[in-house]
């Protein structure tokens, strides 16, 4: 069983939302403003797989992707330094998975409307984009997982540098500094 403490889960983020929501641009970007390390756990298990993240749900389904994804967690999760991670938008739907995440640090729900995410983001990278509605059906499916984040960082209308203030201005005030 995995320990956590309250030292070193002040020093972990993690940022879950839907797809397109910009947990990758801004937490890259935040990380570098606190001098933390930033993980984007999409890009680690494409790095530790060897395949991209289409190519894993192809060959092993969502089920397989998961599998991946949780246990990326588990070894962020058991690292010693402070942390900015980048969540894909299905980790935090998994009952483990939000347990763990919530246990080990505090989690940042990016918040952002549906029809600004179907704007921005680009169909061919998604391998759960399906039509328009079902993706809304799945946004809407998904949030009552990301309501249990500790926070929620709405972002309405928010052009990416005040996003990337928003942030920052809200890790630093969960930020215990030893």
């Amino acid at each position: 069983m995995l320990t956590v403490t309250a030292a070193t889960a002040t020093e972990r983020f993690f940022l879950v939302g839907f797809m397109g929501t910009g947990k990758t641009t801004l937490g890259r970007q935040v990380a570098e403003r606190m001098a933390l390390s930033f993980v984007d756990l999409d890009e680690r298990i494409e790095r530790s797989s060897g395949m991209g993240v289409s190519e894993i749900f192809a060959r092993e389904g969502e089920e397989g992707f998961r599998r991946r994804e949780s246990q990326a967690l588990v070894e962020l999760v058991e690292g010693p330094e402070p942390i900015v991670v980048a969540t894909g938008g299905g980790a935090f739907t998994v009952e483990a998975n939000r347990l763990l995440m919530k246990s080990a640090g505090v989690v940042v729900w990016l918040d952002v409307p549906i029809g600004e995410i179907l704007a921005r983001i680009d169909r061919a990278e998604r391998p759960l984009w399906k039509t328009p509605q079902e993706v809304r059906a799945l946004h809407e499916r998904r949030r009552g997982s990301y309501q249990q984040a500790h926070h929620r960082l709405a972002l309405d209308g928010a052009g990416p540098d005040e996003a990337v203030e928003r942030l920052h201005r809200l890790l630093l005030g969960c930020r215990r500094i030893s």
